[in-house]
């Protein structure tokens, strides 16, 4: 019985997809079939916004690009020590260096209790000054 239901469901769906086809609310990414249709209702019963992101890379006005240096960047200790830029900035005739870098950027970072220049390096603060 309830798959009989879903299934009307989601050929009114259909439906109202074709009638109104500038509906921003009725708009999905092309192939979009009756199990996407059966995933995003039980995402919707129970109050899940998984589906929500799927549909969102179809968004035909994407978000920019976030910065390369904010995201997924973690520390990792190195053998070499390496000049930290943030450091540099903040006293040019310091020599410190560390033997932390970025995973991705593979920039030296100091990572001690007095100075957190692994994150420092990697908020939009920094941004301003490079």
């Amino acid at each position: 019985m309830i798959d009989v239901a879903v299934l009307n469901s989601y050929l009114i769906f259909e439906h109202l997809q074709k009638t109104y086809p500038d509906d921003v609310n009725l708009q999905r990414p092309k192939g979009y079939s009756h199990k996407d249709f059966r995933r995003e209702l039980a995402c919707a019963l129970g109050g899940i916004d998984a589906f929500v992101s799927t549909v969102s890379i179809y968004d035909p006005h994407p978000l920019p690009a976030p910065n390369p240096r904010h995201s997924s960047h973690l520390p990792v200790s190195t053998s070499e020590r390496k000049r930290c830029p943030v450091c540099l900035i903040r006293d040019p005739g310091a020599n410190i260096r560390s033997r932390v870098a970025c995973s991705q950027c593979n920039v030296g970072l100091c990572l001690t209790q007095e100075r957190n220049c692994f994150a420092r390096y990697h908020s939009a603060e920094f941004d301003q000054h490079v």
